[in-house]
């Protein structure tokens, strides 16, 4: 009987400690999801946080910007696919308040895939699996016939860079001017430059 009685106290024994391991393993598993989520949340958070003060820094330039000259702007609608694209041209057409959708689309149709030479300022340049991300900005606005600034603006450039370009990527800083090359895309809604890579070795400083 002591025999029976004994056996049984290991028995509820070796189930209780069999209960303590799983329930171990159980909150272990819940807190290391919980920490890879809060994980994912705080870079999210940062990333978001570092784009908007790049966005800033960006708008802090606006001595810097390209000025487009009322009454002289480059007649986007000349534009022929295949041809070369430059910045003053393109965001000719992006400020254009008075364009058509028609003519809007005709160009943004026209210019997929152009290839362009742009010097932008860099922001942050991180690599995302077979691509180097690059978040890119183009300070702009238009001075009237009288010599006044309206419509300052900032344009955001997406550059993806092959990762056979991570070497030649180094020397960008932030808040530097880069002459980036690459084809346009605007099909994403994003202004975005593939397969882009850095013209020369140079980036230019304040």
């Amino acid at each position: 009987m002591a025999e029976n009685k004994s056996s049984g106290c290991v028995v509820a024994a070796i189930v209780g400690v069999v209960a303590v391991v799983v329930g171990a393993v159980l909150v272990s598993t819940f807190l290391y999801r919980g920490a890879v989520a809060g994980k994912r949340m705080v870079s999210a958070q940062i990333e978001k946080a570092r784009s908007e003060a790049d966005r800033a820094r960006a708008d802090a330039t606006a001595a810097q910007m390209i000025e487009l000259k009322e009454g002289e702007l480059p007649d986007y609608a000349t534009y022929q696919s295949g041809q070369p694209l430059s910045r003053e041209m393109f965001l000719a057409w992006r400020s254009d308040t008075n364009a058509t959708t028609l003519v809007r689309e005709t160009f943004r149709e026209k210019v997929e895939g152009a290839d362009v030479t742009w010097t932008l300022r860099a922001g942050d340049l991180r690599q995302e699996g077979d691509y180097i991300t690059g978040s890119f900005f183009l300070p702009y606005g238009l001075r009237t016939t009288t010599g006044y600034l309206t419509s300052p603006g900032v344009e955001s450039v997406r550059c993806e860079f092959p990762v056979r370009e991570r070497e030649s990527l180094l020397n960008i800083r932030r808040d530097q001017t880069a002459t980036i090359r690459g084809k346009l895309s605007l099909k994403s809604g994003e202004t975005v430059l593939r397969e882009a890579r850095q013209a020369g070795t140079g980036v230019e400083k304040e």
